[in-house]
């Protein structure tokens, strides 16, 4: 837990309550934001459009439902914030490139918050799918090696591990992790280190930037907070 207010000059915390908040916890769904703040960097910047248009494929559909062929990369983008969805996540995630979000991080010097995987690609860790460190039987060494790597060998696996989960239907992977999470190899360990990951003080201190000190233009903050509002 770390609950604090922070001074909207420096970003200092001025007053915090906390509880164990070095502690790394997965960050599941609640990394979506950060795909969003990357996304509104690339928009100011020019590299992405709002109007470019994505198709669904057997290559890019994660879990859970998805949105229709022809969506516009700011339908996927209020789509990933309002319904969560995967789908429009990771095509979003893909597009800006995998290690966007990471840098955002790593502007801030937040050295144990790990933002590189799409959702298909982490649960396609966790399902064992990926031969090279993460098949059935070797999920846990491969899950150590990924979180104590140095960033740049965590984007080298991380692109590995996205090949690998493009390359694999979604319904396949969802029997696969259903063997897993009720079969005699789950462990929790390897949830923490597959999955994106963070501290409650640098997930809190992260968000302070994005609403406070995002670096976006006066229109990329507005729709930060407008594309952020339609989520629950």
């Amino acid at each position: 837990l770390f609950v604090a207010r922070f001074d909207p000059v420096t970003l200092e915390p001025t007053k915090a309550v906390m509880f164990n908040p070095d502690a790394s916890f997965p960050l599941a769904s609640t990394y979506k934001q950060s795909v969003l703040w990357a996304l509104l960097r690339q928009i100011d910047a020019g590299q992405v459009r709002w109007n470019e248009k994505f198709e669904v494929t057997k290559a890019n559909q994660s879990l859970g439902s998805f949105p229709h062929d022809g969506s516009s990369l700011r339908q996927l983008a209020e789509r990933m914030i309002q319904h969560s969805d995967n789908t429009a996540t990771d095509i979003l995630h893909r597009r800006i490139g995998l290690e966007a979000p990471q840098k955002l991080a790593d502007e801030l010097g937040l050295c144990k918050t790990r933002l590189l995987l799409p959702t298909k690609t982490w649960w396609t860790a966790q399902a064992g799918a990926e031969p090279e460190h993460f098949s059935p039987y070797s999920r846990l060494n491969g899950a150590s090696t990924f979180a104590k790597a140095s960033r740049p060998f965590q984007l080298e696996m991380a692109r590995k591990l996205d090949a690998r989960a493009q390359a694999l239907p979604a319904d396949k992977l969802r029997r696969m992790l259903d063997r897993y999470f009720d079969g005699p190899y789950y462990n929790p360990q390897i949830d923490e280190q597959t999955q994106n990951a963070t501290t409650a003080f640098e997930w809190a201190t992260l968000v302070a930037h994005e609403f406070l000190n995002s670096g976006l233009s006066v229109q990329g903050d507005k729709t930060l907070s407008n594309i952020m509002d339609l989520g629950v």
